[in-house]
């Protein structure tokens, strides 16, 4: 609930600043899709999460910074197999849905292709296991929560400004809290620190002033310590449309 009401701040925060200065506003609206993979040390297979989302900048049009805000939302499943100390080589049904919120703000540096940020994501994981043998039903839920800084680079290919390739590494560090349920069994929770590095290279295409597309290939590696310590890399390909007012 928190990050809901920090993304709404950020948001008002950029809108009015934008009016105070007496400049017009630049918005623009991306739909995404993100194709992604979920490699889980706690499990040998591969877990496939096809993620739909929305991305939203709005900021000065006479101006240098910009907040964009950030949702992805998706689900998925897969085989597994437990490498977890307590479970090992237990398989079964491995659903998993996830929901990414982020609110970024962004300073491109003057007369230079780089930027720099500042923000904050909420990651709420939920997964469903379901063992082959026994049976057994166990319902995991995982937030994050994380303060970001943010580095990111582009440049021109082409005349024109059409072609362009670009570049962006993001780390975040911050806090998680796990609650894993079994039926008849008392919950197991745990708790502790995170860290977050969320790395992509991709190319956009200039379609005409109001639109472009663009496509890259995106890492999000997020480890967490706590009782049990856990690393969950999710990758692949991510494209999107970009529609600006």
């Amino acid at each position: 609930m928190g990050t809901k009401y920090l993304v709404s701040f950020l948001l008002g925060l950029s809108i009015s600043a934008t009016a105070t200065a007496g400049d017009s506003v630049n918005l623009s609206i991306s739909p995404r899709a993100y194709f992604t993979s979920i490699d889980s040390s706690d499990f040998s297979e591969v877990g496939f999460v096809p993620l739909g989302g929305l991305s939203v900048t709005v900021g000065p049009a006479i101006g240098n910074w910009d907040v964009t805000l950030n949702v992805l939302v998706g689900s998925g499943d897969s085989d597994f197999t437990e490498l977890a100390e307590f479970d090992f080589g237990q398989t079964g049904q491995w659903e998993i849905e996830r929901l990414d919120y982020e609110a970024l703000w962004r300073y491109r540096f003057k007369d230079s292709p780089a930027y720099i940020g500042f923000g904050a994501r909420f990651v709420d994981i939920e997964e469903e296991l379901i063992g082959d043998v026994t049976g057994r039903v166990e319902f995991e839920t995982t937030e994050l929560l994380m303060a970001e800084i943010a580095l990111g680079l582009s440049g021109q290919v082409s005349e024109g400004s059409r072609h362009s390739l670009f570049g962006n590494l993001l780390l975040g560090l911050g806090t998680f809290e796990s609650n894993l349920m079994e039926l008849g069994e008392p919950d197991d929770l745990d708790d502790g620190s995170a860290f977050l590095a969320d790395a992509n290279i991709g190319y956009q295409y200039v379609i005409n002033e109001s639109s472009s597309f663009s496509a890259r290939y995106r890492v999000i590696a997020a480890q967490t310590f706590g009782f049990e310590d856990l690393l969950t890399v999710v990758h692949g390909p991510e494209i999107a449309l970009t529609f600006r007012f």
